[in-house]
């Protein structure tokens, strides 16, 4: 089935106008329209559309299908990306045991991938140092979303402040369970005389947001 048919059916079994697809998607009617004629050739709207009807979009793109990696995450294939050119990519330096000096002024925005499509305050980490290896390797982009909630066995930016002006402080490390009072941690390749497994108490590291995929460096 074509990914234009694939839609349309999708829509009309919800009982959904082209015009009110358009409204959720944040686009015109005539670009649904076109988009289900298949007239429009891989839509810049086409991941929105997907998300908006529940379609998994390597259904409607095959070449757009995010890779995943072994803990639940995405590599995201730099050429497939559908979203505008929007999402803040900030910098890090690597401290003496493992923590990230993170520069909040961006460096450089990037095409929007699937998993922040529509996130406010989404943002990707240029990730620095040894710590995660080899889940990051420094250059990578840390893709960051900031609103889930703490889960264990997930990736997480914890910050001693939120993000804001000028310079923070950070870890990249997976969450092994929280307590009310502490994160506990794991670092899969420290630097020379910094340990694998962390306590992070929550009063000097209060944020915590979750790292939904990567793009490998460059």
């Amino acid at each position: 089935m074509e990914s234009g048919d694939r839609i349309r059916r999708e829509r009309e079994s919800r009982g959904w106008s082209q015009q009110y697809l358009a409204g959720r998607v944040g686009i015109s009617q005539p670009a649904i329209r076109k988009i289900e004629a298949g007239q429009t050739s891989r839509s810049r709207y086409l991941a929105k559309v997907a998300q908006v009807l529940g379609i998994p979009l390597a259904e409607l793109d095959p070449d757009l299908e995010l890779h995943p990696l072994k803990d639940g995450s995405v590599v995201v294939k730099t050429d497939d990306l559908t979203g505008d050119r929007d999402l803040p990519v900030w910098t890090s330096t690597e401290g003496p045991s493992g923590e990230l000096i993170v520069h909040f002024e961006p460096i450089e925005y990037v095409r929007r991938p699937t998993p922040l499509f529509s996130v406010k305050g989404g943002y990707g980490l240029s990730v620095a140092g040894t710590a995660m290896e080899p889940e990051f390797w420094s250059g990578d982009v840390a893709l960051v979303h900031p609103h889930l909630q703490p889960t264990p066995d997930n990736t997480y930016v914890f910050f001693t402040a939120p993000p804001g002006d000028g310079d923070g402080v950070a870890r990249v490390a997976r969450l092994v369970r929280a307590s009310a009072t502490d994160w506990h941690v794991r670092q899969w390749t420290p630097p020379a005389g910094g340990k694998r497994e962390l306590r992070l108490p929550r009063k000097d590291w209060p944020v915590c947001q979750r790292i939904v995929g990567k793009y490998s460096r460059r």
